[in-house]
This record gives structure tokens, sequence and C-alpha cells, in this order.
């Protein structure tokens, strides 16, 4: 049954429809002549839709428009191209277009005023300039363009869906229209079909998590992190190096895989690592006094398993390199040579799910093993990691990681625990293997951005 719309202010634009309405025929409808329906949310605000394009098996693609674009707005010729593959939903904000309610003030305000309705809640994917929504059973906010108005940061918006099955980015440019998406393998705009852009266009999931970590620029300016450490956990009484490097400074630097860890047995002698030397060093009166030191530490290595025993210069090697691994994520992903990969979303045991990055390091950088797999939320802040100890047999381990917080423009993981990893995936909560928590941040300024990195050998 269709009726009239009238908008509050007194024009008719549209006809009311259920949602879940098909087009007889949609292959005679277009962007320029579908009819406009609504909806009405469990709020009470009637939300104008435009739904047509070809039917498939899958989800309708939905698109969302900023906070003060409507229906119109889309490029027609974008929408049709797109409408060709798939059927597609375009969907005014509450408040805005032709659609009731109040403009919402945030984006976290637009996701729940547009989920409120459990009809929009079987929806794909909503597609736009600023956000991205997936519409299941549990509604989440992806941010995908810069802030508008007001400068609502996507960390500040609330996750309320799974990971969306399908994504397109349209940044928003100064004036006019949208610019048609580009697609990965396939062609742009004037009647060319956008093949394989709705599954296989990138969802730029490493650009996310630099931004909510500070951004590529703030991370550029900074040398060197040094923060105090405190190490807990069964670990180190297993390879019988308890009460060595528990307490103490480290330093790490931004731009070389370098690390120093101070108080490492004694208040007065520190480590010096690199991927091809360690060092344990005495401060004197005369200088620094290598106490002890080993190249190609790796080596020393071979032949051990989870409960082999570690000498000190072995443990160097490993805070070491984890320490570095750990707390120069995700700027260390942009370092030559380091292959980025995006996997697809995991759910927890408790619901929750996280984006995938494969990362897979180059010979030149050590590290617990050459592929790990990293986890962000729908922040783009890094939640986990999961990888096995080479240097320890093997072992496969999952880390969290809590209690982010902000040092100076960086956003930093405050706590790590690390446990053992079934052979699901999931982590075995008792014992502890270890834990890592910082304290007392400093920042060393920049000269340059140079990463650069030896060679491999």
């Amino acid at each position: 049954m269709l009726r009239t719309f009238v908008h509050a202010g007194g024009h008719p634009i549209g006809t009311r429809m259920e949602l879940h309405m098909d087009n007889a025929d949609n292959g005679l409808i277009t962007a320029r002549t579908v009819q406009t329906g609504t909806v009405v949310a469990a709020n009470g605000i009637e939300y104008a839709y435009r739904r047509f394009g070809r039917s498939t098996d899958g989800f309708p693609l939905v698109f969302r428009q900023h906070f003060r674009g409507n229906l119109d707005s889309w490029d027609p010729d974008l929408v049709d191209d797109i409408a060709a593959e798939r059927e597609v939903i375009l969907v005014d904000n509450a408040g805005v277009g032709a659609s009731t309610g109040t403009v919402p003030g945030t984006v976290a305000e637009m996701a729940r005023d547009l989920l409120a309705s459990s009809k929009l809640r079987r929806l794909t994917a909503i597609t736009q300039p600023t956000l991205i929504l997936q519409g299941d059973d549990h509604p989440m906010i992806r941010h995908t363009g810069e802030p508008h108005a007001g400068r609502t940061h996507p960390r500040r918006a609330a996750a309320h869906l799974p990971r969306c099955r399908a994504r397109i980015d349209l940044p928003v440019p100064a004036r006019g229209r949208p610019p048609r998406p580009r697609a990965r393998g396939g062609q742009d705009h004037h009647g060319r079909r956008l093949r394989g852009m709705l599954m296989t266009s990138p969802t730029h999931l490493l650009d996310r998590v630099l931004e909510a970590h500070g951004g590529r620029a703030r991370w550029a300016e900074v040398s060197t992190i040094s923060a105090e450490r405190s190490f807990g956990g069964a670990f180190w009484g297993l390879k019988q190096v308890a009460g060595v490097a528990e307490h103490g400074r480290f330093t790490v630097d931004l731009r070389h895989q370098e690390t120093s860890l101070e108080s490492f047995g004694a208040p007065d002698v520190r480590t010096r690592f690199t991927a091809d030397r360690v060092e344990m060093v005495r401060a004197t009166e005369e200088g620094d006094e290598v106490i002890e030191a080993v190249d190609d530490p790796r080596t020393t290595f071979e032949g051990h398993d989870l409960e082999t025993p570690w000498t000190r210069l072995q443990l160097a090697y490993f805070t070491g390199y984890a320490m570095w691994t750990y707390n120069t994520e995700p700027w260390s992903f942009t370092f030559p040579g380091v292959q980025i990969e995006e996997i697809g979303p995991w759910t927890e045991p408790d619901g929750t799910v996280l984006d995938r990055l494969r990362v897979t390091y180059p010979p030149q950088i050590a590290t617990h093993t050459p592929t790990q797999t990293l986890y962000a939320d729908a922040d783009g802040v890094l939640r986990r990691r999961d990888y096995e100890v080479d240097i320890a047999g093997g072992s496969p381990s999952v880390e969290y990681m809590t209690d982010q917080f902000w040092a100076d423009g960086l956003l930093l993981a405050g706590s790590r625990k690390i446990f053992v990893r079934d052979g699901d995936g999931t982590a075995i909560p008792d014992p502890l293997i270890v834990s890592i928590d910082i304290s007392d941040v400093r920042l060393g300024s920049s000269a340059g951005t140079d990463t650069s990195l030896p060679e491999p050998g």
C-alpha cells in the first residue's frame, strides 16, 4: 500500500512503503526514478529511503550521508552503477531531508537513531563519506572519513555492530558531488561497471589503526619512547631468569630497532639490544664497560623449547626485541619491508568483534616470529596479538592489550597480558604467562622520519 508522505514543510515528497518491499521490476528503476518510501523506527522517527537495484541472495548495500546530506546528495550515476550489481538502499538521517526527528549531535547518536528499528538491523552495510554501519543483530559504527560537525572523533562513537561485510570509502570533497570510488581490480564511472568493488574494496585498516594511535605525523615526530616497566607472570621463573629484568626503565628507538633496559640484574647495569648484537653494559667513570656481549644472538636459541633455561644475554635479546615490537607499533608497521594484509574479522568468546591484520616482518627485524596477527577494535585501537615464540620452541601465544592511555599525542597500551593459545585460537586463562605494565612515559623528539633498517644478511 502506498500513500503520499508530506514533510513538515508541507511538500509531498514520496510514498510510505515497508522497508522489506522489493521493487516489481528492478531493471526499470534507477536512482532518478525510484520512489521515496518511509519506515517508522521504534523511537517514532520516520526514516525516508529509496530501495532499488538488482536483487541477489546477499544483503542489500545501504548508503548513509553525512550530517547534512540527504537522498539527493548521492551521484545517481554512481548509485546506478552499483545497483546494476547489488540491491541498494539510500537513507536520510533523522531530522534531515525527508526523515522526521531531530538531527543527531554526534556520530554515536546518528547510529542509535538509525538502528532504533529492528527492521533496519537486517541491512548489510551503510556506506557514506563519514561512517559505515552494518545492521545485523549488534549495531556498530565505522568511521571512514574526516571528522565533520563538532569534530566528532571515531573513538568517541560507541561500537554497535559486527564488522561490515563490504566497504566503500567515499571521502567528502569541499564542494560538489562525492567522487566515485575506484575499486581494486575494477573501473570507475561513466557507465563502466564497478565489478568486484563491493566485496574487494580495501578497508584501509592500517590507516585506521595509525590514526587511532595518534596518526602518522605525530609518530614521525618521535624518536624514542622511554617508560618504567613492570614484568610479571610465570615465564621468568620457567626460564630461570626471575629477578633480573622485571623492574626498571626501558627505551626503544622509533627509527631503528634498538632497545635498552636499565636495572638489568643490578642497578648500574643496562642492556643494549639490536637484531644482530646484544650487550650488557655497566656505566663507569671512564665510560661504558661491556660486561658481556654476543653477536648473532638468535643462533644461541637453536634446539630450545619452552622450558629450556636462558642466560642473561638471551633474556636481554628476548626482552629487547619484545619491548621494541610492542611499544613501536603501529608505527613499525610502516617500516621498510614490513608487509600488511587484512584477513577479516574475529569474534572473541565474549562476542567482541575485532578486525585482523597479518603483519609479516622482514628478516632484519628481530621479533617473536616473522608473521603475527594483530587485532583492532571498531575504533582502530590494537587489542590483541597472536604469535609463536620461535626462540622458545614455537610456543603459541595470545597477547591482550588494555589500559590504553595518551602520552603526548601517542596512544599506548598500559598493560599487556600473555597467555597460551589453544588450537581454536582462544586464550587459556591459567596460567598467566607474562604481564607487562608501563608508566611514566617520556618521548624523545625526532629530527627526521628516517626509519632505515640494516640490509638482510
